[in-house]
């Protein structure tokens, strides 16, 4: 068997072009990876599938995320639990795009193997709402935030935020993050985790 080393001199294994930029320059630029949730449409979302390696635990959020939106099935929220750099933002612009730019996900090799496990033409139309924490207004509650007002236009109950919801005639995508940040710069400090995690679901499950 051969080698890594011979396997990438020979050609049978094609390093990313910004990897081979990296060994060829001794830096790689962290912009790459770098991306910001409430900027998404800043990027090249073909290019964006191009580097972006569908590993099993993104695959598997995506087809939870599918099943849901299209059958109703399965978890209403998903909390991504990882350190600073563990690909949150990554993953959620991921899930922005598979709902936003439908025909090229609908292109894609690896999201056609999917849509077909998961017996789907393509991928289902969705409503995105992103709230980003970094970029929000810590002036304004949660509630009041641009992208998220209107589903609390008539109050915070669950019954009246579901029917706002159910309004909009399609299912609807939340996408939220650096929610620790929007809360920090409200000052409000949160001390226990489990706690954070109980009331983001909670918030959550009003939306």
């Amino acid at each position: 068997m051969k080698s890594f080393g011979d396997a990438l001199k020979d050609g049978s294994v094609k390093l990313r072009d910004y990897v081979e930029r990296a060994a060829q320059t001794g830096a790689l630029d962290d912009r790459l990876f770098a991306v910001d949730l409430s900027k998404a449409d800043a990027l090249d979302a073909a290019e964006f599938f191009d580097r972006t390696e569908l590993v099993k635990n993104l695959e598997t959020l995506v087809r939870q995320v599918l099943r849901r939106v299209s059958q109703g099935s399965g978890n209403a929220v998903y909390i991504l639990d990882t350190v600073m750099g563990g690909g949150k933002s990554h993953t959620l612009v991921y899930l922005y795009f598979l709902f936003q730019k439908r025909s090229l996900a609908n292109s894609r090799p690896e999201l056609r193997e999917i849509l077909r496990d998961e017996e789907l033409e393509g991928v289902p139309d969705a409503e995105v709402v992103v709230f980003d924490g970094m970029n929000a207004d810590p002036s304004l509650l949660f509630e009041e935030q641009p992208n998220i007002a209107r589903f609390f236009k008539d109050g915070g109950g669950k019954d009246k935020v579901t029917k706002n919801i159910e309004a909009v005639g399609k299912p609807v995508v939340f996408l939220l993050d650096e929610v620790l940040t929007y809360l920090a710069k409200r000052k409000e400090i949160v001390v226990d985790e489990t706690k954070l995690k109980v009331n983001i679901k909670c918030t959550c499950g009003k939306l």
